[in-house]
């Protein structure tokens, strides 16, 4: 808001029109705000854009509410939970009734009973059945773990050491030789010293690595590297016109997914590289044993040593939110014994 101040303080004598559209709802903070600085009234319009879904996939959409979760359980703000029924009522607004809608866990009643509160509001209760037979709401407390550990599939490695926003990755260019063809210049561009890939399953081969276990990856790519060089290197000798105009036509989704395999192979190998260290071992195994619930009601050795050692606070935190959640909380002597050594 104050740059948006700041912005309408320096034009307005150059006789424009301002106007804020909030995504998916009007705050009443900023309303306020914008009033403290005495830039309300400048405004011709504030309206609201009720974009509550956001497309990530072919099959997965997002309500990008990055800290929902934090919202409710730690600072105790149920805006989040409102939102998220509002997103639930205009579901079926589009699609129609939704005639099952289980849940689990005490947030997830609440979305419903908000949606239910909105739905007679609009009169959509007893509206004709839709094209979705059900849906499942779960609310993140009753699942801490699943949350806090670490992925291990393709695609979850890469958002675990480089992270994935919006579906896009960005990698240091220097990383990608100069010998990877630019073929499909939608696919990538540059941002900096950044390039930047779009991880989604409208890539073939992303489609096949993201939820494959990281040590199949290796053979996937090898696969599909030895089928692209034989098709690449078909003796033009030997074959007819008729063959040579098919293969002709079909070069570019070659060079295409030449590329692809070229850009997965480097990233393999740097995530290999990660992988392959001590500390990851180390931290996997500590985590395996908090998830097999083994001595989680004493104070954890590894934890310890990471403490002492002054390792990233982040994992450290991770750790004992892992360790936590398996134990069904702290006992008082752990709690203790964890504040002495922090």
């Amino acid at each position: 808001m104050d740059i948006i101040a700041e912005h309408v303080k320096k034009n307005l004598d150059k006789n424009r029109q301002f106007h804020i559209f909030f995504v998916p709802r009007r705050s009443c903070l900023c309303i306020k705000h914008l009033e403290n600085l005495k830039v309300y009234q400048h405004f011709t319009q504030i309206k609201e854009l009720e974009w509550n879904f956001f497309p990530l996939d072919v099959d997965t959409v997002s309500m990008e509410l990055p800290f929902a979760f934090r919202d409710v359980a730690v600072d105790g703000d149920p805006t989040v939970l409102y939102q998220a029924a509002v997103g639930l009522v205009q579901l079926q607004r589009l699609y129609g009734q939704i005639p099952k809608i289980y849940g689990k866990g005490i947030h997830s009643q609440r979305i419903w009973e908000h949606a239910k509160q909105l739905g007679a509001e609009e009169k959509m209760l007893n509206g004709d059945k839709g094209v979705i037979d059900q849906i499942i709401l779960l609310d993140r407390s009753i699942d801490i773990l699943s949350a806090v550990a670490t992925q291990l599939t393709y695609e979850g490695l890469i958002d675990e050491f480089f992270g994935i926003k919006n579906n896009q990755l960005a990698l240091p260019a220097e990383l990608f030789c100069s010998s990877v063809e630019e073929q499909n210049t939608t696919q990538t561009q540059f941002v900096s010293d950044k390039k930047t890939f779009f991880m989604n399953s409208g890539e073939k081969l992303f489609a096949e690595l993201r939820n494959k276990n990281f040590n199949e990856v290796g053979k996937i790519l090898a696969r599909n590297a030895r089928e692209i060089s034989a098709q690449m290197n078909t003796n033009a000798q030997d074959t007819s016109v008729q063959d040579m105009k098919r293969f002709v036509d079909k070069l570019p989704a070659l060079l295409a997914q030449k590329q692809s395999v070229a850009v997965h192979t480097t990233i393999a190998e740097i995530i290999r590289k990660k992988v392959d260290t001590f500390e990851f071992s180390d931290d996997l195994a500590a985590e395996q044993e908090f998830m097999m619930c083994e001595d989680t009601d004493k104070a954890s050795a590894y934890i310890e040593d990471m403490i002492a050692k002054k390792s990233d606070l982040e994992n450290v935190l991770r750790l004992m939110s892992m360790q936590c959640s398996a134990a069904s909380g702290f006992k008082e002597k752990v709690k203790f014994y964890i504040q002495i050594c922090v």
